[in-house]
């Protein structure tokens, strides 16, 4: 299900996973299955960071009044 969302859904998700964990009584396999849950939806907006770091080039101009284009260094 959360291979889908985009990162803003991710995060959104995320939160009220959080919110519930944290405001809700629920038993231990409900609070288990949220955290799975959470770890995944983490690890895939770590993974949309980690692919537009990938395509982020950096524009800069060099001492000749040269437009550089390089790549993103993290």
């Amino acid at each position: 299900m959360s291979d889908n969302f985009s990162y803003e859904q991710s995060i959104l998700r995320i939160q009220d996973i959080l919110s519930r964990l944290q405001n809700q009584e629920l038993n231990f396999e409900e609070s288990l299955a949220l955290y799975g849950e959470a770890i995944k939806l983490i690890k895939n907006c770590e993974e949309f960071v980690r692919n537009a770091e990938l395509k982020i080039e950096q524009i800069s101009i060099d001492s000749t009044g040269e437009i550089q284009i390089t790549n993103f260094q993290p």
